[in-house]
């Protein structure tokens, strides 16, 4: 008789209980508790999915909110450029060009030549763009006093061009210099059904 046999034999009533208890200990163990992490694992994992999903629409709602605030933002600002800087008519927008530049030029020391004012409507736009074509004459100094002006002018008004050139006036004398200036500015027309457009 081997020995493990004997062993068993002698022990048996002490070893059954034991196998039995590790038995049904290996079999809970595989078919409750070992699930059981499996299932506190997956819903770990769905908690923190949860959580980052969560933390994204907060991220996603804040960023809406924001451009929310900064396109009302806009409109206003918008509205305000509409309503307090651009001229509101016609007349007013050639008027302000006309006299900006009449004023200007006088300021300035500078003969005033000629002018075309014009306007024309902006593609796809209520705005009607308002120009001024005009040319100037005088000395050096003088037509940089009129370009300062004309940089930090707080009229709305638009340097589109700038012409220098020096004049002759005898074979090999030079007269003053001719200065011409397109400058331009826009209103916004009325909305359709409202009242036209002013006419030049």
């Amino acid at each position: 008789m081997s020995l493990w046999r004997r062993i068993y034999l002698e022990h048996r009533r002490v070893l059954l209980p034991l196998v039995v208890f590790l038995v049904a200990n290996v079999a809970v163990l595989a078919l409750a508790v070992l699930p059981l992490r499996q299932g506190v694992k997956s819903a770990d994992e769905d908690e923190r999915a949860a959580f980052l999903k969560l933390n994204e629409a907060r991220l996603a709602d804040r960023k809406a909110k924001e451009n929310s605030a900064k396109q009302e933002q806009a409109k206003v600002e918008l509205r305000k450029f509409y309503e307090d800087i651009l001229p509101i008519d016609y007349p007013t927008a050639r008027d302000l060009l006309y006299v900006w530049a009449q004023k200007t030029a006088v300021a300035s020391h500078l003969q005033y030549k000629s002018g075309i004012l014009d306007f024309e409507p902006v593609k796809e736009s209520r705005l009607v763009k308002v120009y001024y074509k005009f040319a100037l004459a005088g000395d050096y100094a003088d037509v940089r006093r009129f370009l300062y002006s004309l940089e930090t002018a707080t009229e709305f008004v638009v340097v589109e061009r700038v012409e220098l050139a020096q004049s002759q006036v005898a074979a090999n004398a030079q007269g003053p210099l001719s200065l011409l200036v397109n400058v331009a500015t826009y209103y916004q027309a009325a909305a359709p059904g409202g009242t036209t457009e002013g006419t030049r």
